[in-house]
């Protein structure tokens, strides 16, 4: 019977060739699994507006929580038919799924106890007042 070494790290360096391998043939080698969603993060009349794009969700999909960290976005859909017609096809079994995740950071002058959100034409648009930023000041040694 042969030993062989047990290496707690064999992980880790497989992983820093895959990354490394990635940087130098760049990104387009990894497949896209699913649509990017579009994201846009604004500041309009003192609100911060966020706005991303779900055109395949419907706003009974959408679910939307906001604490003091962020607002946290998780969208799934599934659809599964048995046995129908379309058109010349005779599907025995079709079945779709989409989910989204994504948590995105408040500035801390973020007022996200009075955040609103809306869902429309597949656009997920989230408000949050912004109140006033009191920035840090360097303090002067003496």
């Amino acid at each position: 019977m042969q030993l062989i070494k047990f290496d707690p790290l064999k992980d880790m360096k497989t992983i820093e060739n895959e990354i490394e391998h990635m940087l130098e043939n760049g990104w387009d080698w990894v497949p896209e699994i699913t649509p990017a969603s579009m994201l846009d993060m604004y500041e309009e009349d003192g609100t911060l507006i966020t706005e991303v794009s779900l055109p395949q969700f419907k706003k009974k999909d959408v679910q939307v929580s906001i604490d003091s960290g962020g607002i946290e976005i998780t969208a799934s859909h599934s659809t599964e038919k048995s046995s129908h017609k379309n058109a010349k096809r005779h599907y025995y079994r079709q079945e779709t799924s989409r989910s989204y995740w994504r948590r995105i950071a408040l500035p801390s002058s973020a007022e996200w106890q009075k955040a609103e959100a809306s869902f429309e034409d597949g656009v997920l648009s989230v408000k949050v007042p912004l109140g006033s930023t009191e920035e840090a000041k360097l303090l002067e040694l003496k």
